[in-house]
């Protein structure tokens, strides 16, 4: 799906830029589309309290993958609606991918997760 925007001009007259979007995930009542693009990959990540102005981080390459083949199975359909990683800080987390947050297991703090392509000039 593809669509024109216009970027706000912050006093300049407004760019136009096109904006694609992937459906995937059949929970959501869309249909699934697979393609090969090596020009971007897939980023997770979860907000944060600001840390250098950032409010949110993304996960390890290792918990992207972990987190990235089980949202396949959620999306296909399965059983699995989310899953627990030890993360390098010593903490449990739960990633519930239907609410599309993480939780906390010690301390039941709940954050939101992003699930969004990367690319080499985007912005």
């Amino acid at each position: 799906e593809e669509e024109m925007r216009e970027s706000p001009g912050g006093g300049l007259p407004p760019e136009r830029f096109s904006v694609r979007r992937r459906l995937c995930c059949r929970h959501a009542g869309q249909i699934e589309e697979e393609e090969e693009d090596p020009c971007f990959r897939i980023e997770w990540g979860h907000g944060q309290d600001a840390v250098n102005g950032r409010g949110l981080a993304p996960y390890s390459p290792e918990i992207i993958s972990l987190l990235e083949e089980s949202y396949a199975k959620y999306c296909a359909g399965g059983a699995l609606r989310g899953v627990v990683f030890l993360a390098s800080n010593g903490s449990e987390y739960l990633v519930d991918f239907g609410r599309m947050h993480q939780l906390r297991m010690e301390t039941r703090r709940t954050r939101p997760v992003y699930r969004h392509a990367v690319g080499r000039g985007w912005r």
